[in-house]
């Protein structure tokens, strides 16, 4: 069995895997996720999260309100928005404050 090794724009490496061969990748210089990295990413995805739930909810109460499955998706989608554009300027606030 092949697996990637290492990609480049350039070109693409495969390592041969064997039973006795150790999976965890070697450690190249520049290479490495920094923690601040990890940070916006996991940001990132708790927003994503977060507006999920909230367009879930505001489709939930809009359709027990009666409202049609369009206007209840818009709904939806406008709660989606509204928490991303929420959960931007709170991490641009955050970002400016910290002067990081």
């Amino acid at each position: 069995m092949f697996i990637f090794a290492h990609r480049t724009m350039a070109n693409t490496v495969f390592r041969k895997v064997t039973a006795t061969t150790t999976l965890v990748p070697k450690h190249r210089e520049g290479q490495h996720m920094s923690s601040h990295g990890s940070v916006i990413v996991l940001t990132c995805l708790v927003a994503l999260l977060t507006g999920t739930l909230v367009a879930a909810a505001a489709g939930y109460l809009a359709r027990r309100d009666h409202a049609s499955y369009p206007a209840a998706i818009t709904r939806a989608a406008v709660a989606f928005a509204a928490t991303l554009t929420l959960a931007t300027a709170l991490a641009t606030a955050l970002h400016t404050a910290t002067g990081q």
